[in-house]
C-alpha cells in the first residue's frame, strides 16, 4: 500500500515529491501535502473496491436467499455513505492505520463468513441444506452432481461437529434454523404472508447485527406475526360494522 501511495505522490507532485526544498516547501508543509494526497487516494480506492463488492452481489434491486445472507456486510449505513460519496470521519487515519479502511473490513468479513461457520450460526443451515438438495434437480445453471452435493454436505456436518459438542447444544440451533427458514418461506405465500413478513423482518434485523438466531428469537418473531394478524382481523371487523351502519 505504501508503494502505491508513493507512486501517486510522484504522479501528482513530480520527481521531487520527497524533497521539500526543491518543492519550495517546509518539511511540515510537504508532510501535510502528502497526507492530503494519501487520504484522497485511499478514499478513491476504498470507494471503488466497496462498489465492486456491492455490485457483484447486488447487480439489481431484487434479492435472493443468498444475497440476504450478505446484507450485514454489504448493505450497511456505512456502505451507503461510501457509495453516495460522503466523507467518513476516519479517512485521515487510513494511511497510518490501513486496518480501519472499510473495504478491508468488508473483504475480511466476507472471507471469514465463507471460511467458517458464521452462515450456519446465523440460522441459514436449514436453508442451505434445502438449496443443496434442490440443486440435484433444480435450475440447470445451479445444478450440482451427486458427488458435489455429497462433498458439500460432508463439509456442513463437519462444521456442526466442530462447533457443537453435544446433541443437547445442537438441537436448539437446528430448531431455530428450521423455524427461521419456515418463517421466510411463509412470508412469501399464503393469505397470512403479511403477518409472516413482520416476523421475517424481525429475524432479518437480528441477522444483520451478526446475532445468532435462537428459539426464543423465533418465538418473539411469531408473536409479531400473530399481533399483526389480530390487528388486521380487527380492522376488517370494524370495516364490516361500518358498512352495516351505513346501510
Amino acid at each position: 500500500m505504501l508503494l502505491e501511495l508513493i507512486a501517486n505522490r510522484k504522479t501528482v507532485l513530480g520527481a521531487h515529491h520527497a524533497d521539500h526544498e526543491k518543492m519550495g516547501m517546509t518539511e511540515e508543509e510537504l508532510a501535510q501535502a502528502h497526507a492530503v494526497l494519501d487520504a484522497k487516494r485511499l478514499t478513491m480506492v476504498n470507494r471503488t473496491v466497496v462498489r465492486w463488492l456491492h455490485d457483484a452481489v447486488y447487480p439489481c434491486a431484487s434479492e435472493t436467499p443468498a444475497t440476504i445472507k450478505l446484507r450485514s456486510i454489504l448493505k450497511t449505513p456505512e456502505v451507503s455513505k461510501i457509495l453516495q460519496g460522503e466523507k467518513l470521519t476516519t479517512e485521515s487515519l487510513w494511511a497510518a492505520q490501513p486496518w480501519q479502511i472499510p473495504a478491508v473490513h468488508m473483504y475480511g468479513r466476507l472471507a471469514y463468513k465463507f471460511e467458517g461457520m458464521t452462515d450456519m450460526i446465523n440460522g441459514a443451515f436449514m436453508e442451505d441444506l434445502s438449496e443443496l438438495l434442490n440443486s440435484a434437480t433444480g435450475d440447470q445453471r445451479r445444478r450440482k452432481t451427486f458427488y458435489e452435493i455429497d462433498t458439500e454436505f460432508e463439509k456442513m456436518t463437519a462444521s456442526l461437529l466442530k462447533n457443537f459438542n453435544s446433541m443437547a447444544s445442537l438441537m436448539p440451533f437446528l430448531r431455530a434454523s428450521l423455524r427461521q427458514t419456515m418463517i421466510r418461506k411463509l412470508a412469501s405465500v399464503g393469505k397470512d404472508k403479511d403477518g409472516w413478513k413482520k416476523a421475517d423482518e424481525h429475524l432479518t434485523a437480528l441477522t444483520d447485527q451478526e446475532h445468532m438466531i435462537t428459539v426464543e428469537d423465533t418465538e418473539a418473531a411469531v408473536k409479531r406475526c400473530e399481533q399483526h394478524l389480530r390487528r388486521a382481523d380487527g380492522e376488517v371487523w370494524l370495516q364490516g360494522k361500518s358498512r352495516m351502519y351505513i346501510v
